[in-house]
């Protein structure tokens, strides 16, 4: 995936992760977990529009282990696994 098809699948995923997990929150714990996913999807959107790309070795798969750690009845398995496949092309840039 090069730059610019990540940023098409980002947006489409935050989207989506907004919609159909982010309102499921139970407690706070969830809510600023599910943010915190938002903020580095929105994170790695941003480098790829400008360029701007972090160090790869400094890329770690931060929204990989916060799906990992998340409850399946509140993030699907199809969308977790498509948020992490869009992180690992991102991190292969």
């Amino acid at each position: 995936m090069d730059n610019i098809m990540i940023v098409d699948r980002v947006s489409e995923l935050k989207a989506r992760f907004l919609t159909e997990v982010c309102p499921k929150a139970r407690d706070q714990y969830e809510a600023k977990s599910f943010s915190s996913i938002i903020s580095h999807l929105q994170k790695i959107e941003h480098e790829c529009r400008t360029g701007n790309l972090t160090v790869k070795r400094e890329r770690y798969g931060y929204v990989a282990r916060l799906v990992a750690e998340s409850d399946p009845s509140l993030l699907s398995p199809d969308l977790g696994g498509q948020l992490i496949e869009v992180e690992q092309a991102y991190r292969n840039l």
